[in-house]
């Protein structure tokens, strides 16, 4: 499922179209993509940078974001919280307690899904960054979901100088640890305004506590806007924006598996056909019907180089770790298909 796109004018530093189309992919069958009109009113503003997870039978969570008006230089910061239920295919807001505390209105966090100890679906939102003074942030919310209901809760504050939590940054993965104790959110990498970070930390939501991971062995390239799975006691990431600092930066398309265990990184080789390099694009980690398959991390579209938009579907098997892919892409310039191939 995807909702939201944009397509980036790096020299204008415009995006020449924020979308709030809908479409399926089906995974199961071999229908491909289909587009949905949901029928019901009001539905979210579109947007980027979002947090979206999947919510466990209801449908997908979006949470906050860029509202980027087209061809303009007007942002509207978001933190509201709206339902896409499947299989209806409708968008349904959340009633928030505005009386109560709220996270600030922020783009490029992460959220991250788990169900609590009372059985409620809750959604942890880390990081990010503010509009206007462009505020990196390190706090940590947690929303409760019981619709029409959300109640926001904060976790942990904004911490600029303590070394006891993670640096605020944006473009960071996290993902819960779903093989420990008690809820656990791993998070991994990301950026500031110019340098990258290569560290890796677990909140304790329970707790409410940060600890860092320490890491050996060769680690990854520092990275952003990258791809993260957590499977039987390690954690993968693929691609992302790679570089020591911001400007030279480039897009890649390496797979790196960390075992919690050992606490070491390792490469993992991979046989063609594999994705071009990238970054922003938008993952998923499932689990196919009957649970005899395995673990998979689908993934789309994103950047590659030449600022060229991508909307190919890829699967990456967490078991035997081989890439197949779902949907070819189709480049909308020449300039594109010149480089990459494909229609």
């Amino acid at each position: 499922m995807t909702w939201n796109s944009s397509d980036v004018e790096k020299g204008a530093s415009l995006h020449k179209a924020i979308k709030d189309d809908l479409f399926t992919f089906d995974l199961a069958g071999n229908s491909g993509w289909q587009a949905h009109t949901p029928e019901s009113s009001p539905r979210p503003v579109s947007r980027w940078k979002a947090g979206n997870a999947q919510a466990t039978e209801q449908g997908m969570v979006v949470t906050g974001g860029d509202a980027y008006t087209p061809r303009t230089l007007h942002h509207r910061y978001k933190h509201d919280v709206w339902l896409l239920r499947y299989p209806d295919m409708e968008w349904e807001e959340a009633v928030v307690n505005t009386s109560a505390p709220m996270p600030k209105k922020r783009r490029g966090h992460s959220t991250m899904l788990y169900k609590g100890e009372d059985g409620v679906d809750k959604i942890i939102l880390w990081g990010g960054r503010t509009k206007g003074q462009k505020v990196l942030l390190n706090d940590a919310w947690e929303v409760a979901l019981t619709w029409p209901n959300a109640s926001w809760t904060q976790l942990t504050p904004q911490q600029l100088d303590s070394k006891a939590v993670p640096k605020p940054r944006r473009g960071h993965s996290t993902v819960l640890i779903d093989d420990a104790p008690s809820p656990q959110m791993l998070m991994y990498g990301g950026r500031e305004e110019v340098e990258y970070f290569p560290d890796m930390w677990i909140l304790d939501i329970k707790a409410k506590t940060w600890r860092e991971v320490n890491q050996s062995g060769p680690l990854p390239p520092h990275r952003d806007h990258h791809s993260a799975a957590y499977y039987e006691g390690r954690l993968f990431i693929w691609a992302g924006h790679s570089g020591s600092t911001y400007s030279d930066a480039k897009p890649v398309n390496d797979l790196w598996a960390f075992d919690m265990g050992s606490g070491t990184w390792q490469q993992i080789p991979q046989h063609p056909p594999v994705p071009l390099p990238r970054f922003e694009q938008a993952y998923a980690q499932y689990t196919p019907p009957g649970g005899s398959q395995g673990s998979k991390l689908i993934i789309f579209g994103g950047q590659t180089e030449q600022v060229c938009q991508l909307n190919d579907v890829w699967e990456l098997d967490l078991d035997s770790l081989q890439w197949l892919m779902l949907s070819a892409p189709r480049f909308c310039t020449r300039k594109c298909r010149k480089s990459f191939g494909g229609a």
